[in-house]
């Protein structure tokens, strides 16, 4: 039995045993990589960096390893990913920066750094640290527990330590490694190295995020403004530029930080009725929320909001009204004697009074803390601008408001009417001037209507059935000629 198995191993081809070495290395290496991998994650202390763009802003990409070997010595790249682009503003410095994780190891000992790269214009960013015979720039070199160790200015693939010259040995030992001399180059290079003052501008972009918190749909993410968050200088090395002085180099840092809002907290309607209440939700809980469509039309922050919706009687026997309680805080009145209309009519109301909730805002943001009377707020709307000059506004008068309805808003409101009724018109079927009618109906009444809506045209009469009828629920201008019948579905 010994001699037979050992006949069987004597038999074994050359190229098994080739092959489960390669595989032995393979593994071997695979091991050994995953190894380097977990030893570099836990080291890396990226909330330990000073400065933002480095601690909230920088993100290593794990998968993308790349490994180089050198003699005796291991290199071991990463990519390194910016959640917001730091840009540089430079006549010697490309536009953008890229970031790299390296870890050299030699002799079971390894040194690691997270290194920042400026590119000259006339360069290229490299893959590899092996890579830098056409890179000219500067390295902005750390350990990866955020210490400065200092920077290392490259020409052509040339590294040299502009200061800490001991603490940056090894990584510029290892560049210089691969450096060859471009012995056939006519012109000699600029090898001398300048300091530059360096310029850095934090910028602070606010967003904000509007979404339900019952299903975590985002309804909106607007853009609402920028701050600056402070400007420091330093001292930067720069090689290989030909010239006496090195104009200053200005790095812009933009931050995006997010606000986030939760319709339901700033709308409450928990004492309107039944049908009321069902058309509000649909109002915001629909496929895309037609609220919020009426309110990036209006390009506002609606973070500040507070909006009240109760089945009341108005002071005067309206279908709908707003009253504002205090600063930001507004109450939608929905009249619950008109019972029989249909839920487009109510869904017009509800829209035309949120418009009534944001103008009444404007009086508010004029004098807040941060806009200390500022009559700019009112300056994206011609008519209520012209109110504030000419009589101080305070929101008391509603005459402007329906005359900006009718000049800015009449569509953004129609369509929403339209996108809102495809429960009842899932074909788009109807006219989209029926729905402007609807809004129109709306402003009876007021002066604007009066001046645009002629008496005794036609276009009045179809206008105020098509009011009626929704209103009503059924058809209205038998006699007249111009018969309407609802078109929305009726409460039920």
């Amino acid at each position: 039995m010994k001699s037979q198995l050992k006949v069987v191993f004597k038999t074994i081809p050359a190229f098994v045993l080739l092959l489960f070495a390669a595989c032995t290395n393979e593994d071997q290496r695979e091991t050994n990589t995953e190894s380097i991998t977990a030893q570099l994650q836990g080291e890396l202390k990226l909330n330990q960096f000073a400065g933002k763009k480095y601690s909230e802003n920088l993100e290593v990409n794990w998968q993308t390893l790349n490994t180089v070997k050198l003699d005796s010595t291991e290199i071991y790249e990463f990519d390194i990913d910016q959640k917001d682009t730091i840009k540089l503003e430079s006549k010697l410095f490309r536009e953008q920066l890229k970031y790299k994780l390296i870890a050299l190891k030699s002799n079971n000992k390894m040194h690691s750094y997270l290194v920042e790269y400026f590119s000259n214009l006339s360069s290229k960013y490299p893959n590899s640290v092996s890579e830098l015979e056409n890179f000219t720039g500067t390295l902005n070199v750390f350990e990866l527990n955020g210490q400065f160790l200092g920077q290392l200015t490259v020409l052509k693939g040339k590294a040299q330590a502009a200061k800490n010259e001991a603490l940056l040995e090894n990584l510029k030992n290892t560049i210089n490694q691969f450096y060859k001399p471009n012995t056939a180059a006519k012109v000699p290079p600029c090898i001398e190295t300048y300091t530059a003052a360096l310029i850095v501008t934090e910028y602070q972009d606010v967003y904000q995020i509007v979404s339900l918190e019952s299903t975590g749909v985002v309804l909106s993410i607007k853009y609402l403004y920028t701050k600056e968050i402070r400007t420091y200088v330093s001292e930067f090395a720069v090689t290989g530029y030909c010239g006496t002085n090195v104009d200053p180099i200005h790095q812009v840092e933009r931050k995006a930080t997010y606000n986030r809002v939760f319709l339901e907290e700033h709308i409450e309607y928990s004492d309107l009725d039944p049908c009321s209440k069902e058309v509000l939700q649909q109002l915001m809980y629909g496929q895309t929320s037609k609220i919020m469509q009426i309110f990036e039309k209006f390009g506002v922050d609606f973070s500040r909001y507070n909006v009240i919706f109760e089945s009341e009687v108005p002071k005067d026997p309206v279908p709908a009204s707003t009253i504002s309680l205090a600063k930001f805080n507004y109450k939608i009145q929905i009249n619950p004697n008109y019972s029989g209309t249909t839920k487009l009519f109510k869904a017009a109301n509800i829209l035309h009074e949120m418009v009534h909730a944001h103008f009444l805002s404007l009086a508010d943001n004029y004098g807040s803390t941060s806009l200390i009377n500022n009559p700019n707020v009112f300056a994206d709307y011609p008519t209520l601008y012209k109110l504030f000059i000419d009589k101080n506004y305070k929101g008391e008068t509603f005459d402007a408001h329906h005359e900006e309805i009718a000049n800015s808003y009449v569509d953004a409101i129609s369509t929403a009417l339209q996108e809102y009724n495809k429960y009842a018109d899932p074909n788009n079927v109807i006219p989209y001037q029926t729905y402007k009618d609807i809004v129109w109906g709306g402003l009876r009444g007021t002066p604007i209507y009066e001046a645009r809506i002629k008496k005794g045209s036609d276009e009045r009469l179809r206008i105020e059935n098509r009011y009626a009828s929704e209103q009503t629920n059924g058809p209205v201008g038998y006699t007249s000629g111009q018969l309407q019948n609802p078109i929305g579905k009726p409460c039920k």
